[in-house]
């Protein structure tokens, strides 16, 4: 795939015997971009880029998933996860597409849609198969994209209250009573505990 700035990971070599040119993929082992390929690869699926232009740039983002969605054929039976607020910003503006967890646009639903459960980060297996028109065989399931960036998000938001409750104990810690200091112990020694165990 094509990056933001056109970049594609590939090289052509010439064969000194027969001086027939061929495509392959370019590996740097030492470069500090070695993994750029799957790097976008995961960001046109829907991660958050962390530097560079996809991160800066909202439209060089969204043409990234546009072209990478549009060079591989869709699945059209997957249920998707997008933000409430997106779906509601849409439906003002008379927009009839808004952009899924995955990066793909979906229709605007009817309605704002329900609130993710702990059932919506675990993908469930496929339950029908349907023909498409070219003869290929689709299932209609969760994507496993939206569950994996949902996922992430849901973690980044962890590390935030974690780190944000740990500053407030820390603070209060000899404020705080017997029972709240006996909750803190037993969670923290809980991890500290399986953190310890020797691994398998």
């Amino acid at each position: 795939m094509r990056g933001a700035d056109g970049y594609r990971g590939l090289g052509d070599l010439k064969c000194s015997q027969c001086s027939k040119v061929t495509t392959h993929a370019i590996l740097e082992y030492y470069s500090p971009v070695r993994d750029r390929e799957e790097e976008l690869d995961l960001i046109a699926r829907g991660a958050t880029p962390d530097y560079g232009i996809l991160a800066r740039s909202r439209p060089h983002l969204d043409k990234l998933r546009d072209e990478y969605r549009q060079l591989q054929p869709q699945n059209p039976y997957l249920s998707h996860i997008w933000l409430k607020a997106d779906a509601e910003d849409a439906r003002e503006h008379g927009h009839a597409t808004i952009r899924a967890y995955c990066g793909v646009m979906v229709p605007v639903p009817v309605n704002g849609g329900r609130d993710l459960t702990e059932a919506d980060f675990n993908p469930t297996a496929p339950t029908e198969e349907y023909e498409g028109p070219d003869g290929e065989f689709w299932a209609e399931m969760d994507c496993v994209d939206c569950a994996r960036v949902a996922n992430q998000r849901r973690q980044v938001s962890r590390r935030k209250d974690v780190e944000r409750w740990l500053t407030w104990a820390l603070a209060r810690a000899d404020k705080l009573s017997d029972e709240e200091i006996n909750d803190i112990h037993a969670t923290f020694r809980q991890v500290l505990e399986r953190r310890n165990q020797p691994k398998a």
